[in-house]
C-alpha cells in the first residue's frame, strides 16, 4: 500500500497451510512504522506458536523482490546476524531468507523461482481456484480502511492468494510424489 508520503508499505500478510489460513492486518490507528512493526511481529509470533517443526519452509510468491524486501527489512531490524541469513543472487533478488529462533528455523523461499509465472497462471496449470478477481487500485490506498466493504474485499482477495499458492504447491508436490 502507498503511504501518504508515497512509500510502499505492507499492510496485510496472509498465511495458508494444510490446516489453517490466517491473515494479519496493520492497525491503521497506529503510526505507520509502529503498525508495520506490530504486523510483522504478530506474524512471526504466529509462526512460532503454530509451526513446531525444527525446520519450517514458507513459500512466498515474489520473495525475490517486493515481499522479500519488506520481510528482510523487518527481520534485520529485530534479529541479529546469527539469527538471520539471506541468500541473494547477482541481481540482488532474494533466493531465501532464514530466521533461526532457538532451535527452530523458518526458511522463506521464493515460489516464483520454482514456477516463474503469475499466480493466475499457476492456478490454471494446477487446476486450483485462483484469484477472486483483478487487483484493484483502491487496494493500494489507506482510504481502504474507511470503507469496510472494500476492506473486506481486499482481505478476501489476499487470503485467496495465500490459499491459491498453497494449493498450487501442494498439487505440484503430489504430482511429483505420484510420478517419482
Amino acid at each position: 500500500m502507498v503511504t501518504p508520503t508515497g512509500e510502499q508499505t505492507p499492510v496485510l500478510i496472509t498465511f495458508a497451510s494444510p490446516t489453517n489460513t490466517n491473515f494479519f492486518i496493520i492497525d491503521e490507528n497506529l503510526p505507520i512504522e509502529e503498525g508495520v512493526n506490530e504486523l510483522w511481529s504478530n506474524f512471526i509470533l504466529y509462526l512460532q506458536n503454530n509451526l513446531l517443526d525444527k525446520q519450517n519452509t514458507i513459500f512466498v510468491h515474489n520473495l525475490g523482490r517486493f515481499d522479500g524486501i519488506f520481510l528482510y527489512k523487518y527481520l534485520s531490524s529485530v534479529y541479529n546476524d546469527k539469527q538471520l541469513k539471506a541468500i541473494i543472487d547477482d541481481s540482488n533478488d532474494f533466493i531465501c531468507i532464514t530466521l533461526k529462533l532457538g532451535e527452530t528455523e523458518y526458511i522463506f523461499k521464493d515460489s516464483l523461482r520454482i514456477f516463474p509465472c503469475s499466480l493466475d497462471e499457476l492456478a490454471m496449470i494446477f487446476s486450483v481456484e485462483g484469484k477472486l478477481g483483478s487487483y484493484r487500485a483502491e487496494f493500494n490506498s489507506f482510504e481502504l480502511f474507511s470503507n469496510l466493504t472494500l476492506l473486506k474485499e481486499f482481505i478476501d482477495y489476499a487470503v485467496q492468494d495465500g490459499k491459491c499458492l498453497h494449493n498450487c504447491l501442494s498439487s505440484a508436490q503430489k504430482a511429483y510424489f505420484d510420478k517419482y
